[in-house]
């Protein structure tokens, strides 16, 4: 539902909750449904839980910026409805059993899977309406897929990662042959730059990057990362020579980044992106310590396109989760939020871990690119992963 639906997204949340807050047997096997007390008391257990209960300042630093709100509450009441889960889906995985090494790799093989069935169906529709999809990358808007663009980037990005985490990892279920975990990666690493999200893209190579020198610090292969440095130095430019939708993107981001060099950028999307989070910076700079507030920044942001830009289409709040942070709640509440993103991190050194490395290194170029988890998608896709990987048995007893 990551792809498909934020409705049904919402509702399998809800449902996460019913498994963790809820005993559904008694200790002789039979069905009786009781309340679970155990992750309520967890998630104070600081010495083995103490990355969910960090999580939870996500959610809480906006709770704390209400004494700022001046007149209306709705943007502040929706900013809070949206950080909703990240009150109560790490106490809830705190009632489910942990996942063992065997289902978090079924559930990284299920994953590529859907993510490559549907990169399939993209591109097939890419092909077939060739003319018409380019048409539209011309003017600035994105290949069609099956939810928010960025967001599916995003999703593809972590699954090259994952299938190659599984390469590496020598994962043998269900009989698949290690050749079609390397198989699968080429091919949607090949995708996502015929699909030509800059987002995803940029998420991934540096996530590469990242894991790439992680993995030959590891193994001493010093040979492959060179090798893989030139790929990924390369490869961009031989796509853009070869891949039309790729070479169409670049084309349109630099005519835009004219445009904005020259003040015309108010219908361009890098454009709106960057004034974006110039306006998000000023908003900060002038109330650096607790920021403006989260339920006035909306209120704020429009009042400042109005005056300073009014050429502009439409007022966006920063396009960044770490500048939106900062305008919002200040020094004050970045520091939290930082706490919030690292602690997971470097707890009992989970960054140890390849996929978790390269996970955090999507999301990092990502919080910087984009306010990621301003959205029900953008949640659920960092949070689900997120607390999936800190309830693997072995990690968190690391």
């Amino acid at each position: 539902m990551l792809v498909y639906s934020k409705f049904v997204l919402a509702n399998s949340m809800i449902l996460i909750l019913f498994l963790g807050y809820f005993n559904y047997y008694n200790e002789a096997g039979k069905f009786s449904l009781s309340f679970n007390k155990e992750p309520f008391k967890n998630i104070f257990d600081f010495k083995k839980n103490l990355p969910f209960a960090a999580i939870t300042l996500f959610f809480f630093i906006y709770v704390f910026s209400f004494w700022q709100n001046d007149g209306d509450l709705s943007y502040y009441f929706e900013r809070l409805r949206i950080k909703l889960p990240f009150l109560a889906l790490p106490i809830a995985f705190l009632g489910i059993p942990k996942f063992s090494k065997k289902q978090f790799h079924r559930l990284l093989i299920f994953f590529v899977g859907f993510m490559l069935l549907n990169s399939i169906g993209v591109l097939g529709n890419y092909l077939l309406n060739h003319e018409a999809v380019q048409k539209m990358m011309l003017i600035g808007k994105s290949m069609p897929t099956p939810c928010n663009h960025i967001r599916f980037s995003i999703l593809i990005a972590l699954s090259i990662l994952a299938a190659l985490y599984l390469l590496i990892e020598k994962v043998d279920q269900w009989r698949i042959p290690k050749g079609a975990y390397m198989g699968t990666a080429l091919f949607l690493f090949l995708f996502i730059h015929i699909l030509s999200v800059r987002t995803g893209l940029v998420c991934l190579y540096f996530a590469l990057g990242v894991c790439s020198i992680a993995y030959v610090l590891k193994t001493k292969k010093y040979l492959l990362l060179v090798g893989i440095f030139a790929l990924l130095a390369g490869f961009p430019f031989v796509t853009y020579k070869t891949v039309p939708s790729f070479k169409q993107k670049i084309d349109y981001m630099l005519y835009d980044h004219q445009q904005y060099s020259e003040g015309k950028g108010g219908v361009y999307s890098n454009s709106g992106r960057i004034t974006s989070m110039k306006v998000g910076w000023d908003q900060f700079i002038e109330n650096p310590v607790f920021g403006v507030g989260i339920g006035n920044l909306e209120r704020n942001t429009k009042n400042i396109y109005a005056e300073e830009y009014p050429s502009y289409s439409k007022a966006l709040v920063p396009h960044s989760q770490f500048i939106f942070t900062l305008a919002a709640t200040g020094i004050f509440g970045f520091v939290f939020f930082m706490i919030a993103f690292l602690v997971p991190f470097f707890f009992k050194a989970a960054y140890r871990d390849l996929f978790f490395l390269g996970f955090y290194g999507v999301f990092f170029i990502a919080f910087i690119l984009e306010h990621t988890i301003e959205n029900a998608i953008g949640i659920g896709t960092f949070l689900l992963f997120l607390l999936v990987m800190l309830r693997r048995r072995g990690m968190d007893d690391r």
